[in-house]
């Protein structure tokens, strides 16, 4: 299985949920890691998705804490501690948890800010060390918002055009064509991606405010993984993020001139995010009849995207 093949499965979430919670619909017995992953990954109430989580895991339905993926938990925390801070309610909340307390330690300390120091050696990325800090998260130390735009914005446009050429593009990468992390040839930089993972998602969120950096995100949602993503596919989620992100920035009008470059698959997901309306349902469809669906996105369909 891989990371392209899984991720109509993450799709469909975005689908589902417009229609209400899932985890009404869920049966604890029956959800997969994968569910689990793609649900907090991409579900707009992080917030009530993870005291689903938790209450399972209490009530002994989800019978291993160890079933919870921590980065991804600290992914969307970073996204909820920059966008609403640190003393909002719905944060405030989140740290009141235990279980939370517990998730951000093990994935954070000394060993992770010298291991992303060291193997970011020379890309001059100091100021987004402070994400591998436990105390960024858990107090109010205002490591955030100290943090000067002057200094980390030039930080995250290195990460992201490191990540391009490297990852995305496959320079110094000795990835093969078989997309399961077990198989990739290169595991020490499945395992760099990993790491990076948690600064490269700050970066794009952070970039996407500024429209200077417009240019780095089209990278982002334009190129595919050389070789193929990961199991979990943690990089077409980054690519569907950057891609929000810049359909956010220039507006539907601009986006659409993108067709011919971007797979189907981050306009049918823009479409879920943020809505079409009949006119551009219209405009999407005359763009496919002019550049039909290729390799590009063999998992997607126009006929998959409901624009009639």
């Amino acid at each position: 299985m891989c990371g392209v093949c899984v991720e109509p499965a993450a799709i469909r979430i975005v689908a589902e949920e417009a229609q209400g919670p899932i985890h009404e619909k869920m049966n604890f017995n029956e959800i997969f890691q994968l569910d689990v992953i793609f649900y907090l990954r991409e579900t707009t109430n992080f917030m009530e998705t993870f005291d689903w989580l938790r209450q399972g895991i209490g009530n002994e339905k989800i019978t291993s804490v160890n079933r919870l993926p921590a980065e991804i938990i600290i992914l969307r925390a970073l996204e909820m501690r920059i966008e609403q801070g640190f003393n909002d309610p719905a944060y405030q909340k989140l740290l009141s948890q235990p279980l939370f307390r517990s998730l951000i330690r093990k994935v954070c300390g000394k060993k992770w800010q010298n291991d992303f120091t060291e193997t970011t050696k020379g890309l001059e990325l100091d100021p987004l060390s402070i994400l591998y800090n436990a105390d960024t998260f858990l107090k109010d130390n205002k490591l955030l918002e100290s943090m000067k735009i002057v200094d980390v914005l030039p930080a995250c446009r290195r990460l992201l055009k490191h990540y391009h050429s490297w990852w995305l593009k496959g320079e110094m990468l000795g990835k093969n064509n078989c997309d399961d992390r077990t198989k990739v040839s290169d595991l020490n930089s499945v395992d760099r991606f990993d790491l990076l993972l948690r600064a490269i998602y700050f970066s794009v969120i952070t970039i996407g405010n500024i429209k200077a950096s417009k240019h780095i995100l089209w990278e982002l949602a334009h190129n595919r993984q050389a070789g193929g993503s990961t199991f979990e596919a943690n990089d077409l989620w980054l690519q569907r993020v950057a891609s929000l992100k810049l359909y956010d920035m220039v507006g539907f009008d601009k986006f659409i001139k993108y067709f011919p470059d971007f797979r189907v698959t981050l306009f049918y997901y823009i479409g879920l995010r943020r809505g079409y309306t009949q006119t551009q349902k219209k405009l999407l469809l005359e763009a496919a009849q002019q550049y039909p669906v290729n390799e590009r996105d063999p998992r997607m369909t126009i006929e998959n995207c409901d624009w009639e």
